[in-house]
Order: C-alpha cells, then sequence, then structure tokens
C-alpha cells in the first residue's frame, strides 16, 4: 500500500488481507480463494485516492502483491478460505504473524495484574 501512496486510514482490512500474498496464491491453486473483481471498498472512499488507483489496478495482476493488498475477495469464497486457512498445513507461524500483535494486545488487556499495581491500591485505599 505505501509503494502506490494508499494513506494508512484507507488500508483495506479483510481477514483475508492479513494473510500474505504468498498463502493466498496457494489458497486460489487449492480451489479457495477468489477475486471479487473489485477493488476493496476502503480504497473507493477517496476520490482522489480511487482515481488514482483506478489508473494503476489495470495495469497490475496476479503477479502483483499489491493487487492481492487492493483487490477484494469474492464473497463466496470467504467461508472456503477460511476452512482452507485453519487446516494443519496452513497453521503456521509464518503464514498467521499478522496476528501476533494482536494477540499482544489482548493479552496484555486480560492479562491480571499484580497485586501492587496502581490500580489494585487504589481500590484497596477505597475499600
Amino acid at each position: 500500500m505505501k509503494a502506490h501512496s494508499v494513506p494508512a486510514d484507507y488500508w483495506p482490512f479483510t481477514i483475508e488481507a492479513a494473510f500474505p500474498p504468498t498463502l493466498r496464491r496457494q489458497a486460489e491453486s487449492a480451489g479457495a480463494w477468489r477475486f471479487s473483481g473489485t477493488p476493496q471498498a476502503e480504497l473507493l472512499d477517496n476520490p482522489d485516492l480511487a482515481r488514482r488507483l483506478f489508473a494503476v489496478l489495470p495495469k497490475l495482476g496476479p503477479d502483483d502483491d499489491a493487487y492481492w493488498y487492493m483487490m477484494a475477495p469474492h464473497p463466496e469464497a470467504k467461508e472456503t478460505f477460511a476452512a482452507w486457512v485453519v487446516e494443519p498445513k496452513q497453521r503456521t507461524e509464518e503464514n498467521y504473524a499478522a496476528f501476533e500483535e494482536i494477540v499482544r494486545g489482548i493479552r496484555a488487556v486480560v492479562t491480571p495484574r499484580s497485586d501492587n499495581s496502581e490500580a489494585t491500591t487504589r481500590a484497596r485505599g477505597a475499600a
């Protein structure tokens, strides 16, 4: 997305886009992935960006990683891809690397704080 100067606020996010293009290419070869034929909806929210990208998109194709991030998955292939990507062969640290930061953030929120934490100290003082 950076290579095509797409502002971070307009970066599309689908669960599928969290997986690397190489994995999605494998899914396509296995019949577990299809493109919808349209760009990701977020890319159309900004008219100037959409005009610029529509000049670039016809030049891109499935051999270009950017294409895999800019083009939307086909809605009917989402469940097929989900079933395929959780098979043991695909469940590798490399394939799921994008989720590491999310898991760390969740862990930080749900991990109990020690009894010496500031919140615990304030709560004890109020009791």
